[in-house]
């Protein structure tokens, strides 16, 4: 059996009350209402909130799909507060981040940096003496091209020899 509720429009509680089948098919028909199935139950809303409802269902449905091209395990949210405790300070998030968006960007990032790791691990002395100048230094290719006696179009182009190894040693990662 399904149960079927509108929106009590004379404003008196409660706020939702139970409606037939046949209201509900009629009501359906009308423009401007909106309803949302839960299991056995159908419950009109407010555009607002139809709207809402169906972007955090695609979301999620695009979580998912994003989890499983990067083979990530989807992890239910009840088992995350037992794994490990939230805190601000390890998660460099955005306001409108979920909890799921900010477990995969970490765990992708985990992922990223573990690539990005072993990559640089195998260059060779003066490549990664290269990028640890200009990424982690912060220094300018002309104050290197100072430092190392050879031009700065010279470093550049070195500094992009070595970029394209990285991307290669990490699987041309986009």
């Amino acid at each position: 059996m399904i149960l079927y509720y509108e929106f009590n429009r004379e404003g008196k509680r409660p706020l939702r009350i139970p409606m037939t089948e046949a209201a509900f098919l009629k009501a359906k028909e009308e423009p401007d209402r909106w309803f949302i199935s839960f299991g056995d139950c159908v419950l009109e809303v407010t555009k607002s909130e139809y709207v809402k409802y169906y972007k955090e269902k695609e979301h999620t449905r695009h979580l998912r799909r994003t989890a499983a091209k990067y083979e990530l395990e989807c992890v239910p949210l009840d088992s995350l507060e037992e794994q490990f405790t939230y805190d601000r300070n390890v998660f460099s998030v955005h306001a409108e981040l979920s909890v799921e968006d900010e477990v995969i960007q970490r765990d992708l990032k985990t992922a990223l940096h573990k690539l990005l790791c072993d990559a640089l691990e195998k260059l060779d002395e003066q490549d990664l003496k290269l990028v640890v100048e200009i990424h982690f230094k912060q220094k300018s290719q002309n104050h290197l091209s100072e430092e190392l006696g050879i031009s700065q179009q010279g470093v550049s182009k070195r500094y992009r020899a070595v970029l394209r190894k990285l991307r290669k040693l990490m699987g041309d990662i986009d």
